[in-house]
């Protein structure tokens, strides 16, 4: 029986933060396309992660926090 290699890259590590030291560049790039306010945005972005924290969340968790808990 042979073993069978699976190979995983982190996307957002080696797309983005690498080439944007500053999480909070991304996010105000994103405020600005969704049209929010980019300082207000980067604000509940942060907010909503730290809502997950110690438990097991993904990127989806985390824009769905906000929906629920931030978008009026």
């Amino acid at each position: 029986m042979t073993k069978k290699t699976i190979k995983t890259y982190d996307m957002f590590d080696t797309l983005f933060a690498r080439k944007c030291v500053d999480p909070d560049i991304i996010f105000k790039n994103t405020a600005t396309q969704c049209g929010y306010e980019p300082d207000d945005f980067v604000a509940i972005r942060k907010q909503a992660e730290k809502d997950l924290y110690g438990s097991l969340f993904t990127f989806d968790d985390i824009y769905n926090n906000i929906l629920d808990n931030y978008i009026k």
